[in-house]
């Protein structure tokens, strides 16, 4: 099967256009929506960091009681611009609305009394292997959205069949924004795909695309 993949940019004036196509015989995706039934993707959970213990320890104030989160691993967003920060793989300890976080990795929490959002992680079995992979495309996309104060990002890690991960480390991918591979460098999975595991910040909907193409 060929995939023809075209690229438009323009920089100044210029133009940085080009097309060019590959092949493979075996492709593998996955289309995870805020209100699939299938592929669920859930929103975030907006609220305030109340207590900030150290730089990986504090709790959330959910700003409502109907939150969707569950004891368990989360990632937690803050921040726009050069301000904006993440942090992901946190423990969570839900209370009501007392979001107890511990742990993780990334950027140190910010300074208590921060707005932040809090996303569950999720994790979608989509497999394929390292070798003989021709194409990768990760996509966050997000329609319609009404503003919010903290940039709307994706946490999005690869993972082989025994839960580790096979990227360097997980990607975060602003709105609308994707990361493709194509060849034209060193593969970036380690090993073989067994599933993804995904958060995202937005708050009334979103959806995460995963996308592989591998000859067998």
């Amino acid at each position: 099967m060929d995939y023809n993949i075209q690229e438009i940019q323009a920089v100044g004036g210029v133009g940085f256009n080009c097309n060019y196509s590959l092949q493979a015989n075996s492709p593998q995706a996955l289309d995870a929506k805020h209100d699939d039934a299938v592929h669920p993707f859930l929103v975030g959970n907006a609220g305030a960091l109340t207590t900030r213990t150290d730089d990986n320890t504090g709790i959330v104030t959910a700003a409502s009681a109907q939150h969707n989160l569950v004891s368990g691993k989360v990632d937690i967003y803050w921040g726009s611009g050069a301000g904006a920060g993440s942090r992901h793989g946190l423990d969570l300890v839900v209370t009501g609305t007392a979001l107890a976080l511990d742990g993780g990795a990334g950027d140190n929490l910010p300074l208590q009394a921060s707005s932040v959002i809090v996303s569950q992680q999720l994790t979608y079995t989509v497999g394929f292997p390292a070798s003989g992979l021709q194409l990768l495309i990760l996509l966050f996309e997000i329609l319609n959205q009404p503003a919010q104060d903290i940039d709307r990002r994706a946490i999005i890690d690869l993972l082989d069949a025994g839960g580790a991960s096979v990227l360097a480390a997980p990607l975060v991918l602003s709105e609308n924004r994707s990361f493709r591979w194509a060849g034209q460098s060193a593969s970036p999975i380690s090993g073989a795909v067994a599933s993804v595991k995904v958060s995202g910040c937005g708050l009334t909907g979103q959806t995460i695309k995963v996308g592989a193409a591998y000859n067998a």
